[in-house]
């Protein structure tokens, strides 16, 4: 065990003493900090051994951050043993994403169908798993499937989904998309936003990007990077330049995105 560690459990000891009935929440912690920072770092082999020397002080975090961790590392079948380990009554909605996490990292969903409680945590992750990792038409199957199961989507859901939409040039389908969003009164926050932008621009359809980003009242600088960068895909130099003066009449402050695609449009 490394000094920082030692310290760690020196200042623990110190406090437990005067402070009992912290001492347990602490001790949690400290267990979980480093399962985590082994984890992060690679290093399954020491997490292992410490989660393992543990088994009487572990918590929901503390399963979660080896599950997490081997999912990381591809580790699906070390993660599937696990969670066949974990306690019943630990094994909630968010552990059941975690462990469905690790299976679309590689792309080996035959776990999602045996969940049988799923919620929108759970379509959420498969969603975003699948257009994350290139598998877009996966990602559109399980957007109708989840309508079908009657869930209601988030503003977590429509990004997800709108980005698949944008990679396939699914214009239709993304329409449709935009209505519900309408129609449910998800919050237009600046993933939507710029997901909806991002999807008309790819999908050729410069005048619904253009009206989705007039009708924001709020426009934080990525908003004016996807409109800005709208223009100049579709060779609308002299918009993007004005876009760009507007831009800092409103007081927002352009970042390297923002010069990167005002300097593409000069060449």
């Amino acid at each position: 065990m490394g000094s920082f560690a030692f310290e760690g459990m020196c200042l623990r000891s110190m406090y437990c003493s005067w402070k009992p009935v912290a001492c347990e929440s602490i001790k949690f912690a400290t267990w979980n900090a480093m399962i985590g920072g082994y984890m992060g770092n690679g290093d399954a082999k020491s997490a292992t051994g410490l989660f393992e020397q543990i088994s009487c002080s572990r918590n929901m975090v503390t399963w979660i951050e080896m599950l997490k961790g081997y999912g990381k590392q591809n580790e699906t079948e070390k993660a599937r043993e696990l969670f066949e380990r974990m306690p019943l009554e630990l094994k909630n909605v968010k552990a059941w994403a975690v462990m469905l996490g690790s299976y679309v990292m590689c792309m080996r969903l035959q776990l999602f169908f045996t969940i049988n409680v799923r919620d929108l945590v759970i379509w959420n992750t498969l969603i975003a798993g699948y257009a994350q990792n290139g598998y877009f038409d996966g990602a559109i199957d399980a957007f109708h499937e989840m309508q079908r199961e009657e869930f209601e989507p988030d503003a977590v859901m429509v990004s997800s989904v709108l980005s698949a939409f944008a990679q396939s040039g699914r214009l239709d389908v993304g329409r449709e998309v935009h209505s519900l969003i309408n129609c449910k009164g998800i919050e237009l926050n600046q993933f939507v936003s710029n997901a909806l932008i991002n999807m008309y621009d790819k999908c050729g359809d410069l005048e619904n990007a253009t009206s989705v980003f007039e009708s924001l009242s709020l426009r934080s600088v990525a908003c004016w990077n996807s409109m800005i960068s709208c223009l100049v895909f579709h060779v609308k130099g002299k918009e993007a330049l004005e876009m760009f003066k507007k831009m800092k009449n409103f007081d927002t402050k352009p970042d390297e995105i923002t010069f990167l695609a005002v300097f593409m449009e000069a060449f």
